[in-house]
């Protein structure tokens, strides 16, 4: 994780250490995701992605486009202090956001998609977006997709489905 830390010039959170010392990411040969279509990155990985965004931030190829962020989020289409944490291989991420606006805080984590303006807080921190995760899961709030390769959240068709069968 020492290059994760000297590549963005932060000190990671502990519980985000303690994680990838027991789970670095997903084999990305996995065709199962963890996060609906999204792979859950290795601390390689995580690296190699940030480096491709940083690269297209800095050649200015997010210069013409305006970013519509939660009150935790600066306003930037792309920040190189974005850290993807999972990748759908589109483009858009969860990200752990080591440049949070005064509103935020640093290692809260955040959704990217390339494609759309919105910038959604989606936790103040690894270990509760995590936990959440971990809570919906054994709530039922996800089913596992064989047509989407994946954990999907369900939904209100697939609760009616479940309480007609009843």
């Amino acid at each position: 994780l020492e290059p994760i830390e000297r590549m963005m010039g932060v000190d990671l959170p502990v519980d985000f250490k303690e994680f990838y010392k027991i789970h670095n990411g997903q084999f990305s040969e996995s065709e199962d995701r963890l996060f609906g279509l999204e792979e859950l990155y290795s601390v390689e990985r995580m690296i190699e992605e940030r480096n491709k965004l940083k690269e297209k931030f800095y050649a200015g190829e997010f210069d013409d486009f305006d970013s519509e962020p939660d009150a935790a989020i600066r306003g930037e289409w792309y920040n190189p202090y974005w850290l993807p944490l999972t990748g759908d291989g589109k483009g858009n991420h969860y990200c752990m956001d080591f440049a949070p606006s005064k509103d935020g805080q640093i290692g809260q984590i955040i959704r990217f998609l390339i494609g759309a303006p919105k910038r959604k807080l989606v936790s103040v921190s690894f270990r509760q977006w995590m936990e959440t995760y971990v809570i919906e899961l054994e709530k039922g709030l996800y089913n596992y997709s064989a047509k989407w390769g994946g954990m999907v959240q369900r939904t209100r068709t697939d609760y009616s489905a479940e309480e007609s069968l009843d």
